[in-house]
């Protein structure tokens, strides 16, 4: 019979135990849920600023996108509009100068011409000893 008091007194003692660790265990479950609560409410509050702060930077990012797609186009067509002036005038440029160069050299072979004859000219006078064959 005193076997079965110790062996009961054993049972009786781990359930006071068991209960006073579940007890224990408990309390330190709802104090964990809470702090972990608390945490998640912290994170939840900080993301939604950052996910704010993102959206913020996207939307003015993309407006500078669009501003400088605009500011690009418009250097484009301007710089464009530039080329074809340049091109234009490169090309009258070009017909002018050619129109010089076709000028100057009907001019030059003219003028060398000319000063072949004179040439010729000054030789057959100075061959003449008297000049009056020529007159």
């Amino acid at each position: 019979m005193e076997f079965l008091y110790f062996i009961s007194g054993i049972i009786v003692v781990g359930v006071i135990y068991g209960g006073f660790l579940l007890n224990h265990v408990k309390s330190s479950y709802k104090t964990i849920i809470q702090q972990n609560q608390s945490i998640l409410n912290h994170s939840t509050v900080k993301y939604a600023d950052i996910q704010q702060e993102i959206d913020d930077t996207l939307s003015y990012m993309n407006d500078i996108e669009e501003k400088m797609a605009k500011d690009q186009y418009i250097q484009v067509s301007e710089l464009n509009k530039e080329f074809t002036l340049l091109k234009e005038t490169n090309a009258k440029q070009y017909h002018a100068f050619n129109f010089a160069n076709k000028n100057m050299d009907k001019t030059t072979s003219t003028i060398f011409s000319e000063i072949q004859q004179l040439k010729s000219n000054v030789k057959a006078l100075g061959a003449d000893p008297n000049m009056l064959n020529r007159y």
